[in-house]
């Protein structure tokens, strides 16, 4: 995999250009930087090759889209084990940064990604967050906590990369409490000077909306505005947010509608992300791969329009195998034709398996926002 890196590097830098090209050139892409990514892994790590055993998958060799479904998948869960070292293909001295997830369990998810993996990261997201934010300029107000006091959070990490193209920024959490009229105070001063942005926890966002609507307080951003969601839809108690009415909220009290509204899908375990367009359909990049697997048996993609477990595999992880099994329950479509012009496998993701744990930053971030509340 070393010898191809570049190759594979220069594809996750042009990997919003995909987006526009044809079925037959994506599928190219896909299955060219998933055959080296899984040869890598199968052949320098332990533990992947014992899988690849269990899986009679040792003399697999990935020449289509129908061999990837054969790649054999690594359980979220191995992530949050005391051993998860040993999902590394290459040696923990070479891991330049951990990022870590908590749910309503309080057991950390692990992921360690070494200088490959962190460039391969930095290509890929800012690429995708230039096809669908076209951000160069603007303010961003960001309904989470800062990298400062949380560096290792991995939905505060991928959002921080926003910042590339931000004029100004702030971050509405400070320690674990949320001012509701600093995000007053930040969207009025910033009136007709910046594009206003917002970024971050569904669950923030919408905490704020109640507040707005329980004071009558009316504002309104920008006709380029855009409120950028990533994080869970389910609180830390296990209520669910409605994403429609939020976005009822979002209209009367911050003046946009819902084609400003985007929400991004992925893992603190994988680079890549499912970003929505203006049409609020997640595309996933063609240097990556989901597929929605059966519940009864993971090994078995289900057919389109039906849901099941979401399955990523993602090739840019040089770290560790990131092509994993997620306890979410998702929808896609291959190959759609979305009224946006981009050409895409799109997800739409349902909720969580039954009997899985609540689990990301945003509820790590949930839950100790209210254990704080509760004490004082």
């Amino acid at each position: 995999m070393g010898t191809t890196m570049n190759y594979i590097i220069s594809e996750l830098v042009r990997s919003s250009d995909y987006f526009y090209a044809d079925e037959d050139k994506q599928r190219e892409i896909t299955v060219k930087l998933l055959a080296e990514a899984f040869q890598f892994h199968r052949d320098n790590n332990k533990y992947y090759r014992e899988l690849c055993e269990l899986n009679a998958a040792m003399d697999l060799t990935v020449e289509s889209i129908a061999d990837i479904s054969r790649i054999p998948l690594v359980d979220i869960n191995q992530f949050k084990q005391a051993d998860s070292a040993k999902l590394l293909s290459v040696r923990l001295s070479e891991i330049e940064f951990e990022m870590r997830s908590t749910g309503t369990t309080g057991t950390p998810s692990i992921s360690r990604r070494d200088h490959i993996t962190c460039n391969n990261a930095l290509a890929l997201l800012g690429g995708l967050y230039r096809e669908f934010f076209k951000v160069v300029n603007g303010v961003g107000i960001y309904f989470s906590t800062s990298p400062e006091e949380m560096p290792e959070m991995g939905m505060i990490k991928a959002l921080n990369f926003l910042n590339a193209g931000f004029d100004a920024h702030d971050f509405l959490v400070r320690g674990v409490s949320f001012d509701h009229q600093r995000a007053i105070d930040d969207i009025e001063k910033w009136e007709g000077k910046f594009t206003r942005y917002f970024a971050g926890a569904p669950f923030l966002l919408n905490m704020f909306l109640d507040y707005l609507k329980l004071n009558n307080k009316k504002l309104k951003l920008d006709k380029n505005s855009l409120i950028i969601t990533l994080g869970g839809w389910k609180r830390y108690t296990g209520i669910q947010i409605s994403r429609e009415e939020m976005a009822e909220k979002c209209r009367e009290y911050l003046g946009v509608d819902a084609g400003q509204i985007r929400d991004m899908y992925g893992l603190v375990e994988c680079n890549t992300l499912a970003i929505e367009c203006e049409h609020n359909v997640k595309h996933i990049p063609a240097t990556a791969y989901m597929s929605i697997r059966s519940m009864e048996n993971p090994l078995t993609e289900v057919n389109d329009g039906e849901h099941g477990l979401v399955a990523i595999l993602d090739p840019s992880s040089h770290s560790y195998p990131s092509f994993i099994l997620t306890e979410d329950i998702g929808v896609m479509e291959r190959a759609k034709k979305c009224e946006c012009g981009r050409c895409s496998d799109t997800i739409r993701i349902i909720g969580r398996a039954p009997k899985s744990e609540t689990g990301c930053c945003a509820v790590r971030l949930d839950r100790q926002m209210n254990e704080e509340q509760d004490q004082e």
